[in-house]
C-alpha cells in the first residue's frame, strides 16, 4: 500500500512566496477513494478468511510510512482495521522503504534509514518488528541482500522476472549470490 502526497499546481509567480508545495484535498480525496475502492475491501476480505479458516490463511502486507501517515490523517479507520488484522498473528507486516523510494539504487545509507523509520511506525502502532523487506518497485541486487542480511533481516521479496533474478528459478526460494543466509522469494506479476 503506498501512494505520494498530491502536489499542488505552482505557478511561476508563486516562487519565492508561496513555500507550501502540496494539494492537501487532493491528497485526501485519493487516499479515501483508495481506502473506499481497494484497502478497505481488502482488509476486510483479509479478515473474513482469516476468521473463516480460524486462522489457517496468512499473508503479508506491504505499507509505506508516508501511507500510514495518510491514514492517521484522513481516514484512521485503516489504522482500526490493519491493527485488527496485526492482532490476528495471521499477517505479516512487511519492511518497505518509508517514502517507497529508490533509494536502495542510489544511496544505501539512506535506504537504511527509511526502512528503520518504517520499522519504528510498524513497531509503534501495529506491534510488529518485520522480518521480510519489500524493496520499492520489488528492485533486487545481490548487494542490497547483503546489506538487508547485515540489517537483521531474513528474507527479501524480488520480482520473478528473468531480467531481475537472471538464471533463477522464479518458482523457488533462492538464496542470495552476495548473502547466502538471506533468502529471496520472487512475485511474479500478471
Amino acid at each position: 500500500m503506498h501512494s505520494p502526497y498530491r502536489l499542488k499546481r505552482y505557478r511561476f509567480f508563486e516562487i519565492g512566496h508561496d513555500h507550501y508545495y502540496y494539494d492537501d484535498l487532493a491528497t485526501e480525496e485519493h487516499v479515501n477513494w483508495l481506502v473506499q475502492t481497494s484497502y478497505l475491501p481488502l482488509c476486510q476480505t483479509i479478515r473474513d478468511m482469516i476468521n473463516l479458516s480460524k486462522g489457517k490463511f496468512h499473508c503479508s502486507i506491504s505499507i509505506s510510512g508516508t501511507m500510514i501517515e495518510m491514514f492517521e490523517q484522513f481516514n484512521p479507520e485503516m489504522i482500526d482495521i490493519l491493527k485488527e488484522l496485526a492482532s490476528t498473528k495471521c499477517v505479516e507486516f512487511l519492511a518497505t522503504p518509508y517514502s517507497y523510494t529508490l533509494a536502495s539504487e542510489y544511496d544505501q545509507d539512506e535506504f537504511k534509514k527509511q526502512l528503520k523509520l518504517q520499522g519504528e511506525l510498524l513497531e509503534s502502532i501495529f506491534g510488529v518488528k518485520a522480518q521480510t523487506v519489500w524493496n520499492t518497485e520489488l528492485l533486487y541486487t545481490d548487494e542490497t541482500a547483503f546489506n538487508l542480511n547485515k540489517m537483521g533481516y531474513k528474507v527479501m521479496m524480488t520480482e520473478g522476472a528473468k531480467h531481475v533474478i537472471s538464471w533463477k528459478s522464479p518458482n523457488r526460494v533462492f538464496q542470495s549470490g552476495g548473502a547466502p543466509k538471506m533468502k529471496c522469494c520472487c512475485v511474479t506479476r500478471t
